[in-house]
């Protein structure tokens, strides 16, 4: 008689597998959405650093007789740049909408849609009146992981993980 194995080895095995690859799978999930989140976080960040640049450059669009400032818009769910002319305000790019699972909320609480103005020739940030220092918290819904966005009156932009509330 040839060694063979049995079937109950066989379905133990199959079992095993299966087990190992929904585990995988849902890891992978999880991966992907943290991602989503960190590509998110990233150019948000970079809208901001964007907008900074801009006004300590003197960049200012062809259509603008004097530029007052930069300013960048957000809502829970979409953002976008604004320079803030003399006699008009001109939007920069098109807005960018955040994927369905992820939003913005603000720390200290104001309502939304809220803004970040970036004032020329080093002279700060207007975050509203009295706040020296603005926290942007970007959920992933899917899997409640977040990312804070660090905003300082001077000008500092810090992002980290952090724990969601």
């Amino acid at each position: 008689m040839k060694p063979s194995f049995t079937l109950i080895e066989l379905i133990i095995v199959i079992g095993i597998i299966t087990l190992f690859s929904g585990f995988s799978l849902a890891m992978y999930n999880d991966f992907t959405e943290t991602k989503k989140l960190e590509a998110e976080t990233k150019k948000f960040v970079e809208v901001l650093e964007l907008a900074k640049k801009k006004i300590n450059s003197g960049d200012k669009p062809t259509t603008c007789d004097t530029l007052l400032n930069y300013k960048v818009t957000y809502s829970t769910n979409a953002y976008q740049v604004f320079a803030q002319c003399f006699s008009s305000i001109i939007q920069i790019g098109s807005s960018i909408d955040l994927p369905l699972n992820i939003i913005l909320t603000v720390s200290p609480p104001a309502s939304l849609p809220d803004e970040v103005i970036f004032k020329p020739f080093g002279l700060g940030v207007d975050l509203g009146v009295g706040v020296v220092e603005k926290n942007v918290l970007i959920k992933n819904n899917n899997n409640s992981k977040c990312r804070q966005i660090n905003i300082k009156n001077s000008g500092v932009i810090n992002e980290q993980k952090t724990a969601c509330l």
